[in-house]
């Protein structure tokens, strides 16, 4: 029997820093500070066109907010894996299970390799170096240079959203793996409703709150363009920010809806196997009460059977529950907020101006 899987964060257990998880994470959020701080003392010598250098000081924030939600997401997609790998070894011996031919270790092998592969600190580091030369080529290209003097926060801009193509990659493959091969089986004993994937569901859901989080603080940095000599890109900000607010929340509901899809299959098929077993109980059962035998061990067949199809029948099988739809609601709601408010404070600067 397979016990849950002690968990490890491959940045921390191949730098061997400390046993806490959270130990890396510190180090990177530290090493922020430190660049920060060669920015502030060798290339912002003076005030720039943008008020406050705010920019600045945002990508100190979005850099450190990286920092902990690429361990958070390393954790939730530990989590999902550990509980795919929970129900197929569950229902393994069980006489109805759609599993058998999974075994427990080779599922949790292959994706504990995968996401260490993600995570891995050589890819993390490499998609921050390709994102960060990315960005500082754009902005070379742009000669946006007098506006964004800091260099090292600037390629830390781009290198905060490049160190996630790795576990990006990663999340893509766990869940095409988990919707075509692993998600084979539901736990009819288990009472959240989905068949035993409340993680998945819960972590589909934080996700997505994650992503909107670090949009949501690329729009603040990067609608500043507006104070510099391509006001124009602020429409092109805007535009860009809705297309990926919107992804996300589509993203969102249509992996949720296919889940839900894939689960009520199972669900079905589950319903199809009891029925064909519950046909000779209840012949049994009949032919003895005409006989006049005692047909005790058949009613009780029956009456369990009758509890099984109505608790599957109370299984709605939605993978998002009323404190997962808040937590998604109130992340979009702030992260509109935050634009509406950073579009006004905008609009009132370019009236003072006037």
């Amino acid at each position: 029997m397979r016990t849950k899987a002690e968990y490890r964060y491959p940045p921390s257990h191949l730098l061997d820093v400390a046993p806490d998880r959270r130990s890396t994470t510190a180090l990177l959020i530290a090493a922020v500070f430190a660049a920060a701080l060669v920015d502030l003392t060798v290339f912002v010598t003076g005030p720039t066109v943008v008020p406050y250098n705010y920019p600045f000081y945002f990508d100190v924030a979005l850099l450190c907010l990286v920092a902990v939600l690429l361990q958070l997401s390393h954790a939730v997609l530990w989590d999902m894996a550990d509980e795919l790998v929970t129900i197929i070894e569950y229902n393994r011996d069980d006489p109805l299970s759609l599993s058998r031919d999974l075994e427990p270790e080779a599922v949790w092998t292959e994706l504990e390799n995968v996401l260490f592969l993600a995570y891995h600190p050589a890819v993390v580091a490499v998609g921050g170096i390709v994102g960060g030369l990315l960005v500082t080529s754009i902005m070379y290209a742009l000669g946006v240079f007098d506006a964004y003097p800091y260099l090292v926060m600037n390629f830390g801009f781009g290198a905060a959203h490049g160190v996630f193509f790795g576990p990006v990659a990663g999340m893509l493959y766990v869940a095409w793996r988990s919707y075509t091969a692993y998600i084979v089986d539901i736990n009819l004993l288990d009472p959240d409703g989905v068949g035993g994937y409340r993680q998945i569901g819960n972590g589909i859901v934080k996700l997505a709150t994650y992503g909107i989080s670090i949009i949501t603080v690329d729009f603040v940095i990067l609608s500043s363009v507006g104070f510099t000599r391509y006001t124009q890109f602020q429409i092109v900000v805007s535009v860009l920010y809705f297309l990926l607010l919107s992804g996300f929340i589509v993203g969102t509901l249509g992996v949720t809806v296919l889940f839900r899809k894939r689960l009520l299959a199972i669900r079905d098929e589950k319903v199809d196997i009891m029925q064909r077993l519950f046909i000779p109980v209840e012949n049994g059962f009949w032919r003895k009460a005409l006989d006049g035998e005692n047909n005790f061990s058949e009613a009780m067949h029956i009456i369990s059977m009758f509890a099984m199809f109505h608790q599957m029948d109370k299984m709605n099988m939605w993978p998002i529950n009323v404190y997962s739809l808040f937590r998604l609601t109130v992340s979009i709601g702030f992260s509109l907020t935050v634009y509406y408010v950073q579009l006004a404070t905008r609009v009132q600067d370019f009236l003072t101006l006037l």
